[in-house]
């Protein structure tokens, strides 16, 4: 393919010329663009490279040499050879054109040759221009860079001069400044030959070993050195002659006239020849007999000090004067739940509720500045309230010291975890509460008791001698009823004051719910279902029949009216172990093995608040008419006198459990509390990693803890959010423990569903208050995941684990 010779922009307001000038452009072997104004003509110039350009003398709007002069405005096309074209031919539209600075005329009709060759002369003058332009800049850029080649070469040996006369002034200055500093070092100072003696020491060397001048000089180093740590040393410093390595340091033993030892820091340097060659060595002695001595004291002291740290039952944690943390013990990280690497040099007040965080600060300025006005430190333990990592808050107890240290002050913190104590002290006061209030009802049922035999009596004897008297008759048997209500008042009261005489003997308890479903389905009406999970074994517990019955269709009743829309109530009969965990919490409760009887609901569950109160007589939420207040509370006395325990679970909107803990009758065949295989073989415990999820603080402290005392690594969750964002983070769970139902909107049973659509085949081990029959109902769990109720045998925990890994 043919190169072409040029490409030219046409200009001509005329279609039929532009036409042809383009038509026999490409003919010639040109390349042609046209633009039919002046504008049109300019918009393309912008856009365009062009070789050329034919330009029409006379046109619309703008003429040709209004066109050429904005051409000739443009810098970067200012050079861009320009052959006017027109029809006239007179000497003045010639001179016109020249002075608007054309580069060429040619007039119609068009001679082509004629036009050709002035396009090529045209054309090939702009390229020499623009070719004799490259060169000269090309000759201007050489020149240029040779002439500063040139005079950095200039500069530059001014410059070597310069450093080489302030070199020799250095060397000097140098070579005096060495001597001076060789003999006059706070610490010896020696050059050694590559045959490891002593060529030259200076005073501070001589006064450190006791040795004078003349006799250290020429002396080996070994021979001053303890025969143990020279073996240590003899290696390095054959190395360090050899040229493999340039400097070592080492702390050593040296001898001391008069035959004493002294500990020193010893820092050997090769020195090499001008041609590069190991010449001798300079050695530096630093006597660090004290600091070693000093040292360790310190490292002692620290050595008590850490370990009191970690092994306090308490936590300490230590803050300079601006609040920052600067020690967090063991027992701190424990408490709080953070790692001292995550909470080291953060405030304190993170460990604060907002109010106590304010007062705190307030309290160390005012310490600062009148150290008797504090009311806390040094004033002996004071009550607080701590948070955790997880934002919960506890009970705390705060004992604070300080001391000074480099000049700082520094507050020591003395933390004590009261949780389990106020948690104690309230269930005493309740117990206290129940107990004081049981007296006094089952003091005033005794005096109503009399009173009430004395009316009944009276109304007998009367009923005889009003033989004939209807009216009479009927009055008091209206009468006769009204205390008969009252006697059954009376037995309430008594049976919630533990008073009442019961029947106490071994009773199946599967027989007692199966003989009592159908009154509890009249009782609950149509819209409510009952449904029970009894084993067709003999559950042989320690009870009165007839209170047992009573205190369930308490229960239902209850529930009944918890559902008025309708329900299901399930109830459960299992076996169950309450732990030394449990009754830490329940102090009137005995360690060992129940039965535990759950009655469930479907119904709207309990309010917090109304909780704490349920079991005491008289307190009611039923519309005035509708409940005594004693349903309750009579079954609570009736399972604290006959040696069990109750115990209830309710969520608002989930529902309610009522689980009644029945002592097992002696002899009753005790299920083993270590999980066992099919051939009673007891499971080895193989630690996996688990995730334990509980809202409950202490239930999961206490798991956690039981967990990793058996080897086990542990996640801890606090939510069921909380739960899945670990889940999915930590790629080495391998089982996860989780409560059924916590706050935050998410179930347990819901996290688990989330976990199983990252990894299908997790093991989960469920954990709830509530029945387990009652939640496969609402279908919250699979049949193939595993649930324990609470309370649970902690130390069965880590082996019910290992068999579900099994």
């Amino acid at each position: 393919m043919l190169e072409m010779l040029g490409h030219i922009l046409v200009v001509d307001d005329n279609d039929d010329n532009t036409d042809l000038l383009v038509k026999r452009l490409k003919r010639r072997g040109y390349s042609a663009d046209y633009a039919l104004s002046g504008q049109e003509a300019l918009d393309k110039i912008a856009k365009t490279t062009y070789d050329a350009v034919l330009l029409d003398y006379m046109m619309p709007e703008m003429d040709g040499i209004e066109v050429l002069k904005h051409i000739r405005k443009d810098k970067t096309e200012s050079q861009l050879p320009v052959i006017m074209v027109t029809a006239k031919s007179d000497t003045q539209s010639i001179v016109l054109s020249l002075e608007a600075t054309a580069n060429d005329f040619v007039s119609k009709p068009i001679q082509f040759p004629v036009l050709f060759a002035r396009l090529a002369s045209q054309i090939a003058r702009k390229k020499a221009e623009d070719k004799l332009i490259e060169v000269n800049d090309a000759l201007e850029a050489r020149v240029k860079e040779r002439t500063q080649e040139l005079s950095n070469i200039n500069e530059q040996l001014l410059e070597e001069k310069l450093r080489r006369d302030e070199a020799e002034a250095h060397m000097l200055q140098s070579q005096h400044q060495f001597r001076e500093a060789f003999d006059k070092a706070g610490h010896g100072i020696a050059v050694i030959t590559k045959e490891g003696k002593f060529q030259r020491v200076n005073e501070a060397l001589c006064q450190m070993l006791g040795v004078p001048d003349e006799d250290l000089s020429g002396q080996a180093v070994k021979d001053v050195t303890h025969p143990d740590d020279w073996l240590a040393e003899r290696d390095q410093f054959s190395n360090l002659i050899d040229g493999y390595i340039g400097n070592y340091e080492i702390v050593k033993r040296m001898f001391c006239v008069p035959d004493t030892e002294i500990w020193v820091q010893v820092n050997v340097s090769l020195i090499r020849d001008g041609s590069g060659v190991p010449s001798h060595a300079v050695a530096q002695f630093i006597d660090v007999t004290e600091a070693r001595r000093s040292r360790l004291i310190v490292e002692k002291s620290e050595a008590h000090l850490q370990a009191v740290l970690n092994n306090a039952a308490d936590a300490i944690i230590a803050i300079d004067s601006e609040s920052n943390i600067i020690t967090f013990s063991a027992s701190a990280e424990k408490l709080f739940g953070y790692s001292s690497c995550d909470i080291l040099g953060k405030k304190v007040t993170c460990l604060m509720k907002k109010d106590d965080a304010k007062a705190h600060l307030a309290s160390i300025v005012r310490y600062q500045k009148t150290p008797e006005s504090s009311n806390v430190i040094g004033k002996g333990a004071q009550d607080i309230t701590a948070l955790r990592s997880d934002g919960s808050a506890f009970a705390a107890s705060l004992s604070v010291g300080q001391f000074e240290a480099s000049g700082e002050i520094v507050f020591i913190g003395v933390i004590r975890d009261m949780s389990e104590r106020v948690a104690m002290e309230s269930q005493l006061r309740q117990a206290s509460k129940m107990e004081a209030v049981g007296r006094l009802t089952g003091g005033v049922a005794h005096d109503f008791n009399n009173l009430l035999t004395v009316i009944i009596g009276n109304l007998q004897l009367l009923d005889r001698s009003i033989n004939g008297d209807e009216k009479a008759h009927e009055r008091v048997i209206k009468i006769m009823k009204a205390a008969e209500s009252g006697a059954e008042l009376t037995k309430r009261l008594l049976t919630f004051s533990r008073q009442q005489v019961l029947e106490t003997s071994e009773h199946d308890l599967n027989e007692i719910v199966m003989e009592l479903e159908s009154l509890l389905e009249r009782t609950v009406g149509d819209n409510i279902k009952i449904k029970t999970n009894i084993s067709a074994a003999s559950y042989i517990g320690l009870t009165d029949k007839n209170q047992l019955e009573s205190a369930l269709l308490n229960l239902c009743i209850n529930a009944r009216d918890a559902m008025p829309s309708g329900g299901e109530i399930t109830i459960d009969v299992s076996e169950a172990y309450l732990d030394s965990f449990y009754t830490s919490r329940h102090p009137d409760v005995k360690e060992g093995d129940y039965y535990a009887v759950s009655v469930s609901d479907t119904g709207t569950g309990i309010e917090p608040s109304v909780l704490e109160k349920i079991f005491e007589p008289f307190f009611t939420t039923k519309d005035s008419g509708k409940g005594t207040g004693l349903g309750l509370s009579t079954v609570f006395g009736f399972m604290k006198q006959s040696g069990g325990h109750v115990m209830v679970y309710s969520e608002l909107g989930f529902g309610t459990t009522f689980k009644l803990y029945i002592p097992k009758a002696a002899g009753t065949d005790v299920t083993p509390h270590i999980i066992a295989t099919e051939t009673d073989t007891p499971i080895a415990l193989k630690p996996v990693t688990v995730l334990v999820v509980e809202d409950d603080v202490e239930v999961r402290e206490v798991a956690v803890s039981v967990l990793r005392e058996a080897g086990f690594v542990v996640f801890e969750a606090d939510s069921s959010q909380a739960g899945l964002s670990i889940f999915a983070e930590k790629q080495e769970i391998e089982a996860v423990f989780t409560d059924v139902v916590m706050p935050g909107g998410m179930l347990g049973t819901d996290m688990v569903k989330e976990m199983r659509k990252l990894r299908p085949e997790i093991p989960v081990i469920f954990a709830s208050g509530y029945a387990e029959n009652a939640l496969h109902d609402r279908k919250s769990l699979s049949k193939h995941e595993r649930f324990i109720s609470k309370p649970y045998n902690l130390e069965q925990l880590p082996f019910l684990i290992a068999s579900l890994m099994e």
